[in-house]
């Protein structure tokens, strides 16, 4: 009897040993990390990052999570350089921006250069400008500066045809108030209406407030001429009803737009 019951505790140890012995450790169990391994080497990097992550979620141990981590970073890494060859800039950064891999800030850099490159060769010289300031590149601030060129003589040119083909139509255009008073109001020749908004030391600070016109709803754009500072502009309006109603909305946004005025356009 004695030896009967000693044969099955032990039956019953060996059968609690089994049941509490972790499926992953089995030789014959199938790993999530190889799985992910697997979809790696294949290519399937998206397929990849999402078994990494599922297998993060079982709380492996400290080695293996740093080992899925550095996997995910290549991955993200691999991504951009498949989006980076196929000239897909801007998904190429996304990817590059989620991996920590050494080499990531620089194609970055590259990535952001390509991207003005191709508004620089359409004739969008400032989405082009934006692009490159965010750019570390060799030759980034020289095309910044071609871009700029770029922007003042197509101005320029846009200025010589308005005097040449001005009319003589009649309008009416509202000065720059005073300290001392309010705007007088007089007749010109008819043209459309513009409003001044302001002028800017340097072309970062003009694009900000082209932009806050423009959240408004209201056309902006800056000119700059060689030797003279940028100018930020709103319209233009064909009444100057319509121009009134506009500065009222570009002085609503503070004090670095109560000076804006409307001018004849090619004043």
């Amino acid at each position: 009897m004695k030896k009967y019951l000693g044969l099955m505790l032990t039956v019953w140890v060996l059968i609690f040993s089994v049941a509490s012995f972790s499926c992953d450790k089995l030789p014959w169990a199938k790993s999530p990390l190889k799985d992910a391994d697997a979809q790696f080497l294949a290519g399937n990097y998206e397929a990849a990052i999402s078994l990494y992550q599922a297998y993060l979620a079982t709380g492996p141990s400290p080695d293996k999570v740093a080992l899925a981590k550095n996997k995910i970073s290549e991955c993200y890494y691999n991504l951009g350089e498949k989006a980076f060859k196929a000239g897909n800039w801007q998904d190429a950064i996304n990817y590059y921006q989620q991996s920590e891999n050494s080499n990531a800030q620089n194609k970055i850099s590259q990535a952001y250069f390509n991207l003005g490159e191709d508004y620089f060769n359409k004739g969008d010289y400032q989405v082009a400008i934006e692009y490159y300031s965010k750019s570390k590149e060799p030759g980034a601030q020289a095309k910044i500066q071609a871009a700029q060129d770029a922007i003042a003589a197509a101005e320029a040119e846009e200025t010589k045809k308005e005097e040449e083909t001005g009319g003589t139509k009649t309008v009416y255009v509202v000065t720059q108030p005073s300290s001392k008073g309010s705007g007088k109001e007089t007749k010109k020749s008819e043209g459309e209406f513009l409003i001044k908004v302001a002028t800017a030391d340097n072309l970062q600070e003009a694009q900000e407030k082209v932009n806050a016109v423009r959240q408004l709803g209201i056309p902006a754009y800056n000119k700059k001429s060689p030797g003279k500072p940028n100018v930020v502009f709103a319209g233009p309006f064909k009444t100057r009803a319509d121009a009134q109603v506009a500065l009222a909305r570009i002085h609503s946004l503070g004090k670095g737009y109560k000076r804006a005025h409307i001018v004849e356009k090619g004043e």
